[in-house]
Formats: structure tokens, C-alpha cells, sequence
């Protein structure tokens, strides 16, 4: 069960109980406050629309106050630089347009080193 199903995790039990959305967003503020921004890192979907990992992108950055977001690409197959594409996700493009970088070493990095 989901939050839009009615369910978020209860710390004692380690099962769902029901709930609004305002009980789960709530509960996200309130775990998101024992870190700093630098801890806290944000994963954008090169499969879901732009739209969202705009706001995905506006959140993490104006809300959280990080710039630790990335995306991690799904490259499979042949390139003939023609028709045939190895990246098979409809929105990488749109990522890198966006801002947001696939992943490497130096998110990583600066989330362990909180940088």
C-alpha cells in the first residue's frame, strides 16, 4: 500500500497504517529535517515527463536547497547515428536540457562528503 493508497511505514512495526496525504507528506518533512542539504540527494527518471522532473529539479534545488540531483541513463543496445538509438528512454534528452546530469563519481562523492 502506497500513501495514495492510504499507507505509510510505521517506525515500530515496520508495516503500513493507514493515512492521508498530509500525514505522509508531513512524515517526509519531518525525516527530511535530520539531514542538511548536502546529504540528501534527489534521482530524476528519464522515462517520466519532463514536467515532473521539472518540478523534481525545482524542489530539490528551491525547497531542500541541494544541487545533488542526477539521473541514471539506460543505454542498451546499438547507436547507428541514424535511427537506432542505445539510450531507449524517451526523456534523457530532456535531462540534459534540464540540467540535470546522468550520474558519476562526483554525486556519489558529494553526498558521502556532504559537499
Amino acid at each position: 500500500m502506497r500513501p495514495a493508497e492510504g499507507g505509510i511505514l510505521d517506525d515500530e512495526e515496520y508495516h503500513l497504517v493507514e493515512c492521508d496525504w498530509g500525514d505522509a507528506i508531513a512524515r517526509v518533512i519531518s525525516e527530511l529535517k535530520n539531514y542538511i542539504p548536502e546529504e540528501i540527494g534527489f534521482i530524476a527518471s528519464p522515462f517520466t515527463t519532463l514536467e515532473d522532473n521539472f518540478v523534481l529539479k525545482r524542489f530539490a534545488e528551491e525547497v531542500i536547497g541541494t544541487k545533488n540531483i542526477i539521473y541514471i541513463p539506460k543505454i542498451e543496445g546499438e547507436n547507428d547515428n541514424l535511427l537506432l538509438r542505445a539510450d531507449k528512454t524517451p526523456n534523457s534528452t530532456g535531462l540534459d536540457l534540464l540540467g540535470i546530469n546522468k550520474i558519476d563519481k562526483l554525486f556519489t562523492d558529494r553526498i558521502l562528503n556532504r559537499k
